[in-house]
């Protein structure tokens, strides 16, 4: 799960593979550190806001990314456990296809379950071909949902 969006599809896919091969789900949210300065500059462009963003307004952003991936994270949690599947979480900041390619390493994950991300403007420009470089870079396989 990233900031360009979360997908019960996803989530519920990964959970019946975790129950059919007795793994563990590891759900990771990754926060793109890029956001404050994509949604200020989204902000100054349509009038919104001044020239120069406070470093408090980036950190209320991140701050409100970060509640919103701990409140996802605990759906998340409580869809594994109705189906007894064990769950580890994790919350990073920084590049989505370096913190997966990082958690399935550290973790020995044996498949990667990624929602495509929204089409948005500003999403497509953070987020680019991130899926196809994380499927080349991962040490797995990667299933996108979409």
């Amino acid at each position: 799960m990233s900031t360009s969006g979360y997908s019960p599809e996803a989530t519920n896919y990964a959970i019946r593979e975790c129950k059919k091969n007795k793994s563990k789900l590891l759900a990771c949210y990754i926060i793109d550190a890029e956001v404050p300065d994509a949604v200020s500059s989204w902000m100054i462009y349509v009038g919104f806001m001044g020239d120069e963003p406070s470093e408090d307004y980036k950190n209320v952003v991140l701050a409100e990314y970060k509640d919103r991936a701990q409140e996802t994270l605990d759906e998340v949690t409580q869809m594994a456990e109705s189906e007894n599947v064990a769950i580890k979480t994790f919350i990073l900041e920084g590049s989505l296809v370096e913190n997966a390619i990082k958690i399935a390493n550290e973790n020995s994950a044996d498949l990667i379950v990624i929602n495509k991300p929204q089409q948005v403007d500003f999403g497509r420009l953070l987020h680019g071909s991130v899926m196809e470089t994380l499927k080349k870079k991962a040490p797995c396989p990667v299933k996108i949902i979409d």
